[in-house]
């Protein structure tokens, strides 16, 4: 349970770090796959928060954890579909036509930054 809580908190974890824990997923899912399909889920389910909720507060959290999945794309735990509906979800789901909020999106797509298409 404590392992599950460290590993689906990227922004826990220094930024530049997030790969780091992309890696000892990827490690750990080759003998523990429930675990590690756990923690991507949690993960996922985070930024769909995240994004419902709107809170600028949690902007970084939501930017580590948006990382964190395209770290794991890189090293190939989640399927390019993840990845797209969860770029699509980014770019459209919407709060009105306020500026904070679409800057918020396109900043959030730093996913694309990450992964190696």
């Amino acid at each position: 349970m404590v392992l599950r809580k460290v590993f689906s908190r990227p922004g826990k974890v220094k930024y530049g770090s997030v790969h780091i824990l992309a890696i000892l997923l990827s490690a750990i899912y080759r003998y523990h796959p429930d675990f590690a399909v756990a923690v991507m889920d949690a993960v996922v389910e985070s930024v769909n928060l995240g994004l419902e909720q709107n809170d600028f507060k949690y902007n970084q959290r939501r930017i580590a954890e948006v990382k964190y999945l395209g770290e794991l794309y890189n090293y190939r735990m989640l399927e390019h579909p993840a990845i797209f509906d969860t770029m699509y979800k980014i770019l459209t789901f919407g709060h009105g036509e306020n500026q904070h909020t679409r800057d918020v999106g396109l900043r959030s797509c730093s996913l694309m930054d990450v992964i190696e298409l």
